[in-house]
C-alpha cells in the first residue's frame, strides 16, 4: 500500500475521473449535439448511430463506476493512514 500522499492523489484522480465520465454519460444520454461526432455510419456493416451511442453510454457508466470503486478504496486507505498517524 502506498503512503498518505499517494492515497490522497489516487483519491483525487479517481473522484475527478468518476465525475468526468459521469458527465460524459449524462451528455450522451441527453444526446448533446457536440458529443459523438466521431461515430461512423458510412460503411454498411457498421452499427447504427443509436447502437454506437448506446455502447458509448454503457462504457462511460461502467468506467465511472470503476473509478468510483477505486475512489472508495483510496478513501479507505486515506482513513487508514490518518488513523495510523493518530495512534503513533
Amino acid at each position: 500500500m502506498c503512503g498518505p500522499a499517494g492515497t490522497m492523489f489516487c483519491l483525487g484522480m479517481s473522484i475527478f475521473g468518476s465525475i468526468f465520465m459521469g458527465a460524459m454519460a449524462l451528455m450522451l444520454k441527453n444526446e448533446y449535439q457536440y458529443l459523438g461526432e466521431w461515430y461512423d455510419t458510412s460503411e454498411p456493416d457498421y452499427p447504427s448511430y443509436q447502437e454506437q451511442r448506446a455502447s458509448a453510454l454503457h462504457n462511460c457508466t461502467t468506467v465511472a463506476a470503476i473509478y468510483g470503486g477505486i475512489a472508495v478504496l483510496c478513501a479507505v486507505g486515506t482513513c487508514y493512514h490518518s488513523f495510523k498517524a493518530k495512534r503513533s
